[in-house]
């Protein structure tokens, strides 16, 4: 057997895509693209009997195989069969998604991008990859990036938890970003505004962030305050 089989609906075209899906699924040349054994293959054709998409249910369980393996660390094993399923659904967001995280648990930062602007490709309004990849370039320092990105992913859509999360993060980074470009010993005016500022940050941090990262965030504003009161000497 060599190369693709040829689709059985362009042969007899009585047969619709579902069933084409599976009698194509159990014909590949590749013995890791057919169904693993003879009970899979009846349980597809007793669900497109019963009106329900094989092929979706058959992609549902293989993803929730995948995210089993990167559950249990067992990531080599999750990105191989992620990839295999990528050769037949190409256009499923959800496992840009997951590929995207694990590239990013690996620290494979560029490819995680890569990946996650696929699924934008895929999906031009979902804010949680654009949230994802803004952490990707946060990963590697690259503020500008990170900031752009998570700035889109609220104007895109996240649910509840992601906005907070995502308001959370620019509100840090921001000023973070304004405090190492010399703005706060260069303006006064913005010094004026630091009580304000200090507020806004602390009530963020009390909206949910880590503990780590609120002791971190009231020490930048204490910061903030000594060279307030440099400035207003």
């Amino acid at each position: 057997c060599k190369g693709k089989p040829k689709p059985p609906m362009t042969l007899n075209h009585s047969i619709d895509e579902k069933l084409n899906y599976i009698i194509l699924k159990a014909i590949q040349c590749e013995i890791e693209e057919r169904y693993k054994n003879v009970e899979e293959l009846l349980n597809a054709i007793e669900l497109y009997q019963k009106g329900i998409d094989p092929e979706m249910n058959q992609i549902d369980s293989e993803i929730e195989e995948a995210m089993k393996l990167y559950n249990s660390d067992q990531l080599t094993e999750a990105e191989k069969k992620l990839l295999q399923l990528l050769k037949s659904c190409p256009d499923n967001p959800r496992l840009y998604l997951i590929l995207g995280e694990i590239y990013n648990r690996r620290h494979r930062f560029k490819e995680a991008i890569d990946t996650y602007k696929k699924g934008i490709s895929i999906q031009p309004n979902g804010g949680l990859f654009y949230k994802m990849v803004a952490m990707s370039y946060f990963a590697q320092s690259k503020m500008k990036m990170a900031i752009e990105y998570m700035k889109e992913a609220i104007e895109k859509g996240l649910d509840k938890k992601g906005e907070n999360e995502a308001a959370q993060f620019l509100d840090i980074r921001l000023s973070l970003l304004e405090f190492s470009r010399g703005i706060a010993s260069k303006h006064l005016r913005y010094l004026r505004t630091l009580r304000g500022r200090r507020q806004r940050v602390e009530s963020g941090f009390v909206l949910g962030l880590r503990q780590e990262y609120f002791i971190a965030a009231r020490a930048f504003c204490y910061v903030f305050e000594a060279l307030a009161a440099d400035q207003t000497v």
